[in-house]
């Protein structure tokens, strides 16, 4: 008998020792998840920061003179979102317009401009792209990255103006070009991605 209260008694400091307490670092893990939940810390960050503008007037070998000047679209942005350290870090790339203007010998031959919208349009940037396409996601997330104007000595009747959008973050890139012959007709073209 005095082994089963022996026994009782050690099972009783057993178990009353056993208070549940945590450890330093199941505490810590509790801790930080409680402040994840709580703190909701975001950054806010645009490309570019405020408005910008470049304007390019070239007169050309074949005697076409060509106007292109880009502009921030203020109103319209690509956002892209990465968490990184309980840090929701918001970039919004901004979209750019862009217009283009040709004359030959004083005549006016093209006076276009562009936005996002018509840009998906002509460039068949659209949502039916499936995901591996290079194109997928492009209607939505590119952004102009450059514009230029290509003086070849064979471009003797027409006026080549190359394009290149790009989704930020990536390396997914297409490349077209903005054909205007001598008469003021005008063709579009992808050259490559």
């Amino acid at each position: 008998m005095k082994k089963i209260i022996g026994l009782l008694i050690l099972i009783c400091t057993i178990l009353a020792s056993c208070e549940g307490r945590r450890t330093k670092n199941q505490a810590l893990k509790n801790s930080i998840e409680e402040y994840n939940k709580k703190v909701n810390v975001q950054v806010d960050v645009f490309e570019p920061l405020n408005y910008s503008e470049r304007e390019v007037d070239t007169i050309m070998s074949n005697g076409f003179r060509v106007k292109i000047k880009s502009y921030t679209d203020m109103n319209h942005s690509v956002l892209l979102t990465k968490i990184k350290d309980t840090i929701n870090y918001q970039t919004s790339y901004r979209n750019f317009k862009f217009d283009i203007r040709v004359e030959k010998d004083g005549k006016l031959l093209c006076n276009e401009t562009y936005n996002k919208q018509k840009v998906n349009q002509l460039f068949g940037f659209n949502d039916k792209h499936l995901e591996n396409d290079n194109l997928y996601s492009f209607s939505e997330f590119a952004i102009l990255k450059s514009i230029n104007v290509i003086d070849y000595l064979e471009n003797k009747e027409h006026v080549v103006v190359e394009v290149m959008y790009e989704i930020p973050e990536t390396s997914r890139r297409s490349f077209h070009k903005i054909i205007i012959d001598n008469k003021g007709h005008i063709r579009y073209t992808k050259t490559k991605n």
